[in-house]
């Protein structure tokens, strides 16, 4: 089966150089027996609406962009030109430092210590650590929120004097900001603005409008290692270029693959316009590009106008026009091509393509432990080829980020999952099987339990059952489980999706079936939404017959709720005997688009239930500042009559505690008797 692919990227690319501190400016003498001296640092700030600031010595944060840093002495920044002495052993830091995210896009930064100048072999003995994070590792940065470091240089205690005399004359702090992978378009969160990733430039010596000495381009961009480029290109002798062309630049932009462009189900494909300013349309000779596109891909391949380039078996062979070589370990293509335009690569876009071949710690017992998105790859793999690990505890034993490929629900799990309160980061799912049912981390599983975990950002699109943790999850027992970030839970835009009949079951926690749900939170970002078909929920979009406590303990915080009926912030549909005690909704947007407007309520969209097969009960359940809309209408909710909405068909009970009123289709049709000491309300 094939697909268009429109926005598709592997790597999002990156936006833009937000942040440069040159350290260490001017010349560093390193005089390990003696003293040593530093001046200080300059930051600059890019387009990026990101902000960077320093903590003075007030305690108040200031701008420290366009500023000069120096390094703390005594906890305090120093007056301009004070003398910073080195010596092995010693450590300095600079003042705090934080990113503010301003803009309107999560994003990624990274800090990396790049740009040495001088003698590279004395930065072997200074040791850069950041208190909070890794240098060089991405760190999300939500919309609105910010992030504190403290950036530290210590000279290793064995240095000797090997390094006395040596120099450095710049080194830089630079901090890259790229776009996170959880806003989405209508398919998934892969898309991507159309971004620069990498340029270069440099003067060439020309006669008669030919190269006269090759020209080698580096870009300034460089890897996560800091050290190697992103791009370099190498512009042979007897090149063509335009008339009166004294500079070359090479220039790389992130960009929309071809709308005819298709590749398989499990494919991604991502698409770099590659061009080379001032080198002539009739040029002939082959010019060789080098681009890092990211380590590990499987199945890698390279197209260039659509066609597919020749792929060579080492880099020493990449040497006629239209050949290229991928290297999985350094995670550069380098390709030979005397014309330029779009360069499309497709790799494997699944996990189960990436899953490890073994665990690292041997299974012991019934006990299977996972500590990399490899392990927990490789556990729904085995789990989707039948191996339902009944009686077994699986134990996450470390974060795992998802964010690189889609990611297939685990099925068929009938054991306990314990997250052990690690989370489980950027997961993307993505389905245009019209029939099929159950999308989320799980899929289909009637797991024992699946308990503490949390999930950061979550983009999940299937037909039916789905949900950011478990699509179709039967009795399972979920506790202590968390959604947070963006999440966005929806209908696949190809599915056949029709609003009022087709695609059932869409929630945070879970999609469908017959769970108990406990001390579960739902807190999205700005831009968190499920947008479902029928039976839509914050928690649950359709909770089956259950006992006691169905869902207890829960909150659904900043989301908006989306479906043609059965529109719920807790529960889209609680179907007998559905107990709901204790849950809480705020800055929650509910709206029912289709046939039944009344089927909308702050805890659950639709209750029904009658005296013989049971009663829905809600106790202690709150909601605050939601905004309901039906029909494109938005209506002010009248707590408490209109925290719950019950199926206006038919004659049904609905047994309240005694702090709660149904809202009915009109409260004057209602008849309210009063059994046991609690409220009926009796449809007409």
């Amino acid at each position: 089966m094939k697909k268009s692919t429109t926005k598709r990227s592997l790597l999002v690319s990156v936006l833009a150089l937000v942040m440069c501190v040159t350290m260490l400016v001017g010349t560093t003498f390193a005089w390990f027996t003696d003293s040593a001296s530093t001046s200080v640092s300059r930051i600059e700030a890019g387009k990026l609406n990101v902000a960077l600031q320093m903590l003075g010595n007030d305690g108040k944060w200031v701008s420290a962009e366009g500023k000069t840093l120096q390094f703390l002495v005594e906890g305090k920044i120093p007056a301009e030109g004070t003398q910073i002495l080195w010596e092995p052993g010693c450590t300095y830091e600079l003042p705090k430092l934080r990113i503010v995210n301003e803009g309107n896009l999560a994003l990624k930064y990274k800090v990396v210590i790049s740009g040495i100048q001088g003698d590279a072999e004395l930065n072997k003995v200074i040791e850069w650590t950041m208190d909070s994070d890794v240098l060089g590792t991405d760190v999300p940065l939500a919309v609105g929120q910010s992030k504190e470091f403290t950036i530290k240089g210590q000279m290793q205690k064995d240095a000797s004097n090997h390094y006395q005399g040596m120099t450095i004359d710049g080194i830089s702090i630079t901090v890259y900001a790229k776009q996170d992978t959880v806003e989405s378009d209508s398919k998934d969160n892969l898309y991507d603005e159309k971004a620069e990733y990498a340029k270069a430039s440099a003067p060439v010596e020309v006669k008669d409008n030919k190269v006269v000495k090759e020209v080698i381009m580096v870009s300034h961009e460089k890897r996560d290692n800091g050290v190697d480029p992103i791009a370099k290109a190498t512009v042979p002798v007897e090149a063509v270029v335009n008339e009166n062309t004294k500079n070359l630049e090479l220039k790389i932009t992130e960009t929309d693959t071809p709308s005819n462009f298709t590749v398989g189900n499990d494919q991604g494909a991502r698409t770099l316009e590659v061009k080379l300013e001032g080198l002539a349309e009739n040029n002939d000779k082959p010019v060789k590009v080098e681009i890092y596109v990211g380590e590990g891909l499987r199945n890698f391949k390279l197209y260039h106008r659509s066609d597919e380039m020749m792929a060579v078996a080492s880099e020493a062979e990449v040497v006629r026009d239209q050949q290229y070589y991928y290297n999985a370990e350094t995670g550069v293509v380098t390709l030979m091509s005397a014309t330029f335009s779009p360069f499309t690569h497709t790799y494997d876009n699944n996990w189960i393509s990436y899953a490890a071949s073994e665990y690292a710690t041997p299974i012991t017992g019934k006990e299977v432990v996972i500590a990399s998105a490899e392990e927990l790859a490789l556990f729904a793999k085995q789990t989707n080829a039948g191996t339902k690990y009944a009686g077994y505890t699986v134990k996450l034993t470390a974060n795992v980020d998802l964010g690189r490929f889609m990611w297939t629900p685990i099925n068929g799990f009938t054991g306990t999952f314990d997250g052990g309160n690690y989370t489980v980061s950027n997961l993307k799912v993505y389905s245009e099987d019209k029939s099929g049912v159950g999308f989320g981390l799980f899929g289909n599983s009637s797991a024992t339990a699946i308990k503490n975990i949390k999930i950061h950002n979550a983009s999940v699109y299937g037909n039916s059952a789905v949900a950011a943790l478990i699509g179709e999850c039967f009795t399972t027992k979920i506790d202590n489980a968390h959604v947070d970030g963006l999440i966005q839970i929806g209908v696949t835009t190809n599915s056949g999706y029709n609003p009022n009949y087709n695609s059932s079951y869409f929630g945070v926690i879970a999609g469908h079936g017959y769970p108990k749900i406990t001390n579960c939170t739902v807190k999205g970002a700005n831009g968190s939404a499920v947008v479902g078909g029928r039976q839509v929920g914050g928690i649950v979009g359709f909770m089956s017959e259950t006992m006691k406590d169905a869902v207890l303990d829960c909150e659904v915080e900043n989301i908006k709720l989306v479906g043609s009926r059965c529109v719920g912030g807790i529960a889209g549909w609680l179907h007998y005997m559905g107990y709901v005690r204790h849950c809480s909704v705020k800055n929650v947007t509910l709206e029912v688009t289709g046939w039944e407007t009344n089927t909308i309520g702050m805890i659950t969209g639709t209750t029904y239930t009658d005296a013989n097969n049971g009663y829905d009960i809600f106790e202690g359940n709150t909601a605050e500042n939601c905004t309901l809309t039906v029909a494109g209408k938005t209506v002010t909710p009248e707590s408490p009559t209109d925290m719950y909405a019950a199926y206006a068909a038919g004659t049904h009970y609905i047994k309240r505690g005694e702090n709660t009123i149904i809202y009915c289709e009109s409260l004057a049709q209602a008849e309210s008797i009063q059994i046991d000491g609690d409220m009926i309300c009796k449809m007409p």
